[in-house]
């Protein structure tokens, strides 16, 4: 009965990119037909085609029950759950409008990690701004796609109000080594995923300037914590939340990874690069640049001490060099 239950579920997901690619192909691997809308049309192509993603999620097969459109309003329409794996950035851009175009007993589950710039709104509050009197709900936590698309055990976070419903997504995303645990605290899952950003460019400015040492690697990522707990608990969060998987294990797992754009970045500028010939030879802007910029304004007018994070502006900002940084960290820092 349940197996049954299970696939006649409706799964949409807006944004074939690598994590949006992964975690739609582990729901289609599950059992469930899954829709995916995508703006590349050679990544839809090659997805209905080839059942591969090359562009986005290069050495991994595809299964068939995944399929691809350039068609968002049949992405979205008549859909149980829909994600979104947008860039922050995109999230209001491609989706107002098109409230009316999903049911009000739709769930929404937001796996973007970043924040508005001009409106300090993160993803899940963009989503409900747009999409009025629908259920959100975060899926966050330590989850290179690369990495649990091989079949590496990954674990999770589902926030949200109703505990029915993150068992209901659960039970579509679950698989023996791809675990979900359980949150109520939505602010604390969701700016821990948006703000571990900041200090993996920070990171990846330490390993760029060659540092291997791993007493200072800890002290600053302790610090990072400390941050990252200061600002949340203000802002409504869980300092226990920090220390969790949304918190501490996607920062560990986001800045000693060699996927990661954020701590990409970092190691571009303290090789010497400009900010924009950084991000020109990446060819996105990581989310972490526009999370460091709200959260140090958030800290201001919160009067919350982040003296890394600000450093790290610093040197975004060309006010200061990498190395500055990474030489006056305790004195900064701690």
């Amino acid at each position: 009965m349940q197996e049954r239950g299970r696939r006649k579920m409706k799964i949409g997901i807006v944004g074939l990119g690598n994590m949006g690619t992964a975690i739609a192909n582990i729901i289609a691997k599950n059992g469930y037909e899954v829709l995916g809308w995508e703006y590349f049309k050679e990544v839809v192509e090659e997805i209905n085609i080839e059942h591969k993603n090359t562009k986005f999620l290069p050495g991994i097969d595809l299964n068939p029950n995944l399929k691809a459109t350039g068609d968002l309003e049949q992405t979205l329409k008549d859909k149980d759950v829909i994600l979104i794996a947008l860039p922050s950035v995109f999230i209001r851009k491609v989706l107002t409008g098109y409230g009316a175009k999903i049911r009000n007993e739709t769930v929404i589950v937001n796996l973007s990690k970043g924040v508005e710039e001009d409106s300090c709104f993160t993803a899940s509050k963009v989503l409900k701004d747009i999409l009025p009197y629908k259920e959100v709900i975060i899926l966050s936590g330590p989850s290179i796609a690369n990495e649990f698309s091989e079949g590496f055990p990954c674990g999770v976070v589902l926030a949200g109000e109703n505990k029915e419903t993150l068992y209901k997504i659960a039970q579509v995303i679950e698989t023996p080594v791809f675990r979900t645990r359980f949150s109520n605290d939505i602010v604390g899952v969701e700016w821990s995923g948006i703000l571990k950003n900041i200090y993996a460019i920070g990171l990846g400015l330490i390993g760029g300037a060659g540092i291997e040492s791993i007493n200072f690697k800890s002290a600053f990522l302790t610090r990072a914590i400390e941050e990252m707990a200061d600002l949340i608990e203000v802002l409504g969060g869980q300092r226990r939340t920090v220390y969790y998987l949304a918190g501490l294990g996607d920062l560990i797992a986001t800045s000693l990874s060699g996927h990661s754009h954020n701590r990409k970045l970092g190691e571009l500028l303290s090789k010497g690069l400009s900010f924009e010939q950084a991000q020109k030879k990446m060819g996105v802007l990581p989310e972490g640049v526009k999370t460091l910029k709200v959260a140090v304004y958030l800290a201001e007018k919160y009067h919350i001490h982040m003296p890394v994070a600000r450093g790290i502006l610093n040197v975004i900002e060309g006010k200061m060099e990498p190395l500055s940084l990474v030489k006056n960290f305790m004195q900064i820092g701690v």
